[in-house]
């Protein structure tokens, strides 16, 4: 079940200081892009004037400030590698920035060595974790063959994208981050070990294909939604039990929408939101702990 139309944003707040308003999950955004120039750090991108922006490092989450289209970054002591220009209207990553402020388009930058060096070693390592899961028998080899074959698309995703034209993008490379915290995110609660530090701080999600940032309700709906999913993959739920909780989380959906004034959630109403997702996710909790607990009447190894 798509849950994605149905969930919005209602603030992205950073530092406690700057309060951005970002409406996410939009339908794919049209703009027209004119190229100016194209260097080694990839093709100048020409932001829309229409729209605003901000300026985010997606690697720990944090705001850096807006981000001028006319004018580009003028204070180039805020540059720093990685940086993304968020448009504030609908959350999409548009561009990252040049040694000079420049906006440059995210298809065509290349990634930058540090986050590649994370991106190859977090896959060592959830490797790793599978193969210790699998040998410990905290992890069954139904389980083991589900994880890898997501960890070698990663590798495959990686591989195709560096083949292609000989350029990993910072796109590809955000894409594949993105696709490596969520494995983490699976693999972590198997291992029954301590969580693995994420290598996307920021709240970014992946929407058709567009990467964006959304706001803590919307970002927890997807990961509700998420491991709703994984948990019926590894047998933890059934399919009235998932049909169940994906209604709740449409309910919850639907009431965010009628809380909803001139796009905006006011803080009481986010509360009450955010109270319905705990109560979702405490479901969650109960329906595994009980067909956990089948299992293991009738002999089944419980991870």
């Amino acid at each position: 079940m798509n849950l994605t139309r149905n969930l919005a944003a209602f603030a992205l707040l950073t530092s406690g200081v700057l309060s951005v308003s970002l409406p996410v999950f939009a339908d794919t955004e049209t703009t027209t892009v004119r190229t100016t120039s194209t260097t080694t750090n990839g093709t100048e991108f020409n932001l829309p004037t229409t729209s605003t922006y901000v300026l985010i490092d997606p690697i720990t989450g944090s705001m850096k400030g807006n981000f001028d289209p006319t004018r580009g970054l003028t204070d180039t002591r805020l540059v720093q590698s990685g940086l993304v220009v968020i448009n504030q209207g609908t959350g999409r990553i548009m561009a990252t920035v040049d040694a000079n402020g420049r906006p440059i388009d995210v298809t065509s930058a290349p990634a930058y060595d540090s986050l590649v060096v994370a991106i190859d070693t977090r896959r060592s390592e959830l490797d790793r974790m599978i193969t210790d899961g699998l040998s410990k028998g905290t992890i069954n080899p139904t389980q083991s063959a589900l994880l890898r074959a997501d960890l070698n698309k990663a590798e495959a995703q990686e591989m195709a994208a560096k083949q292609s034209g000989g350029v990993f993008t910072y796109s590809e490379a955000l894409s594949l981050a993105l696709a490596l915290n969520n494995l983490g995110d699976r693999v972590v609660p198997l291992m029954q070990t301590n969580t693995i530090s994420p290598l996307l701080g920021a709240r970014i999600i992946s929407n058709n294909g567009q990467l964006l940032m959304v706001d803590e309700i919307a970002y927890r709906k997807v990961q509700l939604g998420q491991r709703i999913d994984d948990e019926y993959t590894a047998g933890r739920l059934s399919a009235q039990q998932v049909a169940s909780l994906k209604d709740q989380l449409n309910a919850v959906a639907s009431l965010e929408t009628k809380y909803r004034k001139n796009g905006e959630l006011s803080s009481s109403n986010a509360e009450k939101i955010s109270a319905k997702l705990d109560r979702v996710k405490t479901k969650l909790d109960e329906d595994v702990a009980y067909i956990n607990d089948k299992r293991s009447r009738i002999g089944i190894k419980v991870n």
